[in-house]
């Protein structure tokens, strides 16, 4: 049996990874059996969760114009309309289902593409390695488990992102743009892709789309509702401002399930200051990405380093941050993994991304924490923060890994870019593969 310590020289051929028996069965049984675990949790829980308050923003939405006055809604017009839209198609515990398959389909999805785009990259072991902690990552758990859209809005991203990549500009910048106006979970993309001009066009078409559907999504709730005075493009934006404060009546901002840095601050130092602490945290943000930018100083916006970070900086930016928003790291992981199997890499560094990984799976919830399942006590039902020094401790994660990797790259980013070439988006070869050598300009 081959090492499964990856060096530039001892690359695996697509043969060693796919065609080993023993691998394939094991993992096509492991990656089957965390996901049917995860699978059926979800499906025996009768309660609908998140999905269920946006099944009802939507029938607000339809009936009034207004899904801003049900009382727990922060989301998009877009999914406001889309939620309408499946009320009159489906009953809500039929919908709930149809949720659960297709995040369960999406996943199946995103591990079968990257094992497959990885096959030349990785040995039969880190390929195992990378679909079972894709399969088994705490916060894709939660989200299929609170019935929520988070998959669909990333995997909407990465599709948009591999279309770019492919120099389909315009699909890229609608499936973009699709994702952010669904939940802008990724809303920092567009605006990223609009600092450099190979990848402007894409930006500018994610802005007009994720704005278009949104403006178009409320004019048409309004109008069935004949609620003229309910079309306000930016009620949505003073809705969120107003319900993610503290004091708003809606414990979003300063809760323990809440992991963004305004949060953690809020509940280090109060309440009473909190414009200041989002002022002092968007600081922070901004000196952190100029530390980034350093170090991924040659990398292409197109490229795959671009889209992992902005993804870990989108959700970090936002003043809520709920334990399943950490699927966001799933591409920043992924791609680490990658380079630091193929990059002599300090085991300091694989055991920061180790420790990041284990933190962001800490929380199992709604139905607890990770410790509940090693103690055989298995969750059956809600829980309201049942651990709160889990919930303190797995926040930390996003920083650990965004560290982890922008000191990585500092020191072997370069090695990369020597490894790939010169290549450009769009051009034959390895560069369209989503998870190989970035591309350069």
């Amino acid at each position: 049996m081959r090492s499964a310590w990856r060096t530039p020289q001892t690359r695996f051929a697509a043969e060693d990874s796919l065609t080993v028996p023993g691998f394939t069965v094991l993992g096509v049984l492991a990656v089957g059996a965390v996901i049917g675990l995860w699978a059926w949790r979800s499906f025996s829980d009768p309660a609908g969760y998140d999905f269920s308050q946006a099944y009802y923003s939507g029938e607000v939405a339809w009936s009034t114009g207004r899904p801003e006055t049900w009382f727990s809604w922060t989301g998009t017009p877009l999914l406001a309309a889309a939620m309408a839209v499946t009320g009159r198609l489906w009953d809500e515990v039929s919908a709930n289902r149809i949720l659960t398959g297709v995040n369960i389909a999406l996943v199946l999805s995103v591990i079968g593409v990257v094992v497959r785009r990885l096959r030349n990259t990785l040995s039969p072991l880190w390929l195992l390695i990378v679909a079972v902690g894709i399969a088994s990552f705490g916060p894709i758990l939660s989200t299929v488990w609170w019935k929520q859209f988070n998959i669909i809005v990333l995997f909407l991203a990465l599709a948009g992102f591999e279309a770019l990549r492919r120099d389909r500009f315009l699909l890229a910048g609608a499936l973009i743009g699709f994702s952010v106006g669904l939940k802008p979970l990724v809303f920092l993309l567009p605006l990223v892709l609009l600092a450099r001009r190979s990848t402007r066009l894409t930006g500018i078409w994610g802005v007009v789309f994720a704005v278009g559907l949104n403006i178009g999504a409320q004019g048409l709730y309004a109008i069935h509702a004949h609620a003229a005075a309910a079309f306000d493009p930016l009620s949505p934006a003073r809705n969120f401002l107003k319900k993610s404060r503290p004091g708003s009546g809606y414990y979003l901002a300063c809760g323990h399930s809440n992991f963004s840095s305004q949060a953690l601050l809020c509940r280090t130092f109060g309440a009473k200051h909190w414009t200041l602490l989002t002022i002092v945290v968007w600081l922070a943000l901004v000196c952190l990405a100029v530390w980034v930018v350093r170090a991924l100083h040659g990398y292409d916006t197109a490229s795959w380093e671009c889209f992992a970070f902005t993804c870990v900086f989108s959700t970090m930016a936002s003043s809520i941050d709920w334990s399943h928003y950490q699927v966001m790291l799933a591409p920043l992981i992924v791609l680490l993994v990658v380079r630091f199997s193929t990059v002599r890499t300090h085991a300091l560094y694989w055991f920061g991304l180790l420790v990041a990984f284990v933190l962001a799976s800490l929380t199992w919830s709604p139905y607890g924490a990770i410790t509940d399942a090693l103690q055989l006590h298995f969750r059956s039902t809600y829980q309201t923060n049942p651990h709160p020094l889990v919930a303190n401790i797995a926040q930390y994660s996003q920083y650990i890994l965004i560290v982890t990797a922008t000191l990585w790259y500092r020191r072997h980013g370069r090695t990369v870019l020597d490894q790939s070439g010169s290549r450009r988006v769009g051009s034959q070869g390895d560069s369209l593969r989503p998870l190989e050598a970035p591309s350069q300009r």
